[in-house]
Parts: C-alpha cells; sequence; structure tokens
C-alpha cells in the first residue's frame, strides 16, 4: 500500500470517528436533557411528599376529632335516653301550674256571682218591701 491510499484510509477513519464522535456528543447532550428531567422531577415529587406528609397530618387530626365527637355523641345519646322521665315531670308540673293560674279566675268568678246574687236579692228586697208598704 502505498502513501496515497494510506492517506485515503486515514481520512476516512478520521472522518467516521468524527461522525461517531457528533453522535456521541448528540448522545451525551440528550442524557443531560434526561438528567435534568429526571432531577426537576424528583424534585416536584419531594415537594408532593411533603404536601402529602401534611395532609395525612391534617387527616390524623380529623380522625382524632371525629373519634372525640363520636365520643361526644354517645354521651348525648345515653342523656337523651335519660329525658322521658324529665318530659313526664314537666307535664306533671305544667299541669299544676296550669292549676294555680286558673285559681284566681275561680274565684273572681264566685266572687263577681256572689256579688250579682246580692244586688239581684237587693233587688228583689225592695220590690217584695215595696209591695207590703
Amino acid at each position: 500500500m502505498n502513501n496515497d491510499e494510506r492517506l485515503f484510509e486515514l481520512t476516512g477513519k478520521v472522518a467516521a470517528t468524527e461522525v461517531s464522535a457528533a453522535s456521541a456528543h448528540k448522545r451525551l447532550d440528550n442524557l443531560d436533557k434526561l438528567t435534568n428531567s429526571v432531577y426537576t422531577l424528583a424534585s416536584s415529587v419531594e415537594g408532593m411528599s411533603a404536601e402529602v406528609k401534611g395532609m395525612m397530618q391534617i387527616m390524623v387530626g380529623v380522625r382524632e376529632s371525629q373519634r372525640d365527637q363520636g365520643k361526644r355523641l354517645g354521651k348525648l345519646e345515653k342523656t337523651v335516653e335519660g329525658l322521658p322521665w324529665l318530659k313526664e315531670r314537666l307535664d306533671d308540673k305544667a299541669g299544676k301550674l296550669d292549676e294555680v293560674r286558673q285559681e284566681p279566675a275561680k274565684k273572681w268568678k264566685a266572687v263577681v256571682g256572689y256579688v250579682i246574687g246580692g244586688v239581684v236579692t237587693l233587688i228583689i228586697g225592695f220590690l217584695v218591701g215595696g209591695l207590703f208598704y
């Protein structure tokens, strides 16, 4: 092989190496972009993880609050179950209160009846007395 052939062969190899190097650089650039995308994604996942942890803490608080409300509701239900006797007592007291309120009205009616009876008796007495004199 002479020098010209050798030069031609080496020029082809250099050209092939340059093409290969350009391809490698392009793949490295794509890997850089992919690495940046993965980093961005990891940062986003980290932020979402923090948000999920915060929401989980809120959920724990809500669950505890619901548990407390359930206990209070149970106590209230027990209290309400014991109220029928109170209603009966209140109904009884209301009936007695009505009787007490009606007492003055009954007495007043009796007084008015006595006054009217007295006036009628007085008028009849005058009429009868006027007939005999």
